[in-house]
């Protein structure tokens, strides 16, 4: 008889479905006791799609919820029998089922012109409250409350009383059990990305300033509330003066392990369904997690679960490919004609060094403040913590690409960059002559190549005012065709300083590379372009000499290392060997 295996619960993210339908089922319910024992009142927990926020609340909504109707035929602790919480009799018998909850999700919400949006939300609500209809017949809420209620249920409910609905029931269900209610709401940022991609930010964040400020500051008829979301929205743009928020993002500890797989829980799934032998490739495709600054590696659990349920057991880009990531999308957009060096070092599997600023605000420009989007990036799962260091009253993080999975969204991108200036040259065999000239060692041909290219793709380099930087990604650029037959290394520590670029050869019949950078911003009228461009090419090959780059190569005696000295100004270049 062919041995029958659990269901994958790939799209189901409702405890009790999980629990009742015989799906495999990675046990997160220590989180139960850590939000019943947590000082916090209000917890909001960030952590990128698809890791299971849905599902973890839903798990707290049954364990908590006095409305709950027990399925027959089953133990004690119903569907959660034989789980980590059920252990603890004591927590069990103090809170199981023993208060009202409030539980919804704003994923489905999207906001756009302000009264269509209050149309939706009037359907959600009235949707989402049909389940405390009973308190109509409350004799313990005034008529007045009654008809609010009615306004909410019939989709009659004015704005005032949409935005100030969640702590009007939470009042009622305190009123009707004589117990203070707990607030679960999943996706709280998902209104506020529709809005920023559709340009009514500003009116969606008000909407919900007052929403999430009546609900959760002050609100004594509160028990414990958590939010989950993908970000931190600002304090000061959703969540004014609500100082009682327990913030934890990815680079927090709290909770890190009950958000993705953790390792043994991997190892369990795979014996479960006799696919050991493919743990090596699970491990590159899917593991690299890091939240806080535990060395746990946390696991994708969406692609796992994603490539259990495939019949062939494919490694591919499953979680990469689950949304539309729209502000992803306009980030890159917006970077695409400027990719920043940084995009060039995590493609070639380097890590990155940078402040961090986890408290995003839309209104202001993402792309501008590297914190700010490095932060982005990192909140919604492309990138992960490597290491962590201080700096004074500061923290400086070394970020990298996680797994293989997400490292072909950053191919994607610099392939798309390459495609893209490739197209925009009147002769794309010049992308094949600078390679080749390299190879050949022949800089003249090179220099002349670089000369053309730049002239041909002037919007690819003539950005952010010719900072040095952008010529860096540029160049970087450029070379990433070059790294099959090279090691590219971007801006790494060697010798006595950082260099810009180095060229190391996978085969010793090849010549080493390295390249120093300098940009001219401007020049004042009464100066020579050429003096000004002699005098940088000397400044920088005096860099590469003091600070020694080329001792950290590592090469055989036999091979050269060929210094490169590059000085940009518009759309000239000048060089020296």
């Amino acid at each position: 008889m062919k041995k029958k295996y659990p269901k994958i619960p790939l799209g189901i993210d409702d405890f009790d479905e999980i629990r009742t339908g015989n799906f495999c089922y990675a046990d997160k319910t220590a989180l139960i006791e850590q939000v019943v024992e947590g000082s916090f009142k209000v917890a909001l927990i960030a952590r990128p799609r698809r890791f299971g926020k849905t599902l973890n609340l839903s798990m707290l909504k049954y364990f908590f919820d006095i409305n709950y109707q027990k399925p027959e035929g089953m133990g004690e602790k119903h569907i959660f029998e034989d789980l980590i919480v059920a252990k603890n009799n004591e927590l069990c018998t103090q809170h199981m089922n023993k208060y009202p909850v409030l539980f919804m999700s704003f994923k489905a919400i999207q906001y756009k012109e302000h009264n269509l949006f209050l149309d939706n939300l009037r359907v959600f609500f009235s949707l989402e409250f049909e389940k405390y209809r009973y308190l109509l017949d409350s004799p313990f809420c005034t008529e007045g409350d009654k008809k609010t209620l009615s306004n909410l249920l019939s989709k009659t409910a004015n704005e005032s009383e949409l935005a100030r609905s969640i702590q009007f029931m939470t009042a009622l269900l305190e009123q009707h059990h004589k117990v203070k209610p707990y607030v679960f709401i999943d996706e709280y940022d998902a209104p506020i990305h529709y809005a920023y991609n559709n340009g009514t930010y500003k009116s969606c964040v008000d909407f919900f300033s007052v929403l999430y400020g009546t609900a959760l500051k002050g609100n004594t008829s509160l028990n414990k509330a958590v939010l989950t979301g993908i970000l931190r929205v600002s304090r000061e743009s959703i969540f004014s003066d609500l100082n009682n928020l327990a913030v934890y993002t990815v680079l927090q500890e709290n909770y890190s392990s009950h958000f993705g797989f953790l390792e043994p829980e991997v190892q369990s799934l795979l014996k479960t369904y006799n696919l050991e032998q493919h743990f090596p490739q699970i491990q590159e495709w899917y593991n690299g997690y890091r939240f806080g600054e535990s060395s746990i590696g946390i696991y994708n659990p969406w692609s796992i679960l994603k490539w259990l349920e495939d019949g062939t057991h494919t490694f591919a880009s499953y979680w990469v490919n689950t949304s539309r990531n729209d502000i992803i999308r306009t980030l890159y957009l917006e970077q695409r004609t400027s990719l920043k060096p940084e995009f060039f070092e995590l493609f070639l599997g380097n890590t990155i060094t940078t402040r961090v600023n986890t408290e995003t605000t839309f209104d202001a420009n993402l792309t501008q403040d590297p914190a700010i989007f490095w932060g982005f990036v990192l909140q919604t799962g492309y990138l992960t913590v490597a290491d962590v260091m201080r700096e004074g009253d500061k923290y400086i993080y070394k970020l990298k690409i996680p797994n293989k999975e997400v490292g072909f969204v950053f191919e994607n991108m610099v392939n798309t960059w390459l495609e893209t200036l490739t197209k925009d040259l009147e002769k794309p065999q010049l992308a094949e002559t600078i390679m080749d000239s390299l190879v050949y060692e022949d800089l003249p041909v090179f220099y002349e190549t670089l000369q053309k290219i730049l002239v041909q793709t002037m919007s690819y380099h003539d950005f952010a005012q010719n900072s040095e930087n952008a010529y860096h990604a540029f160049m970087a650029g450029l070379m990433i065709w070059l790294s099959g037959i090279y090691d590219v290394k971007s801006n790494r520590e060697a010798g006595l300083g950082r260099y810009d670029l180095a060229l190391i050869p996978r085969k010793e019949n090849v010549p080493a590379y390295l390249f120093e950078f300098k940009a001219i911003k401007y020049i004042k009228k009464a100066d020579s372009v050429e003096d000004r461009a002699q005098l940088e090419l000397e400044q920088a090959f005096k860099q590469i000499n003091e600070k020694n780059y080329a001792e950290e190569f590592g090469l055989k005696p036999t091979q050269a290392v060929v210094k490169v000295a590059l000085v940009f100004y518009g759309k000239q270049v000048w060089m020296k060997v």
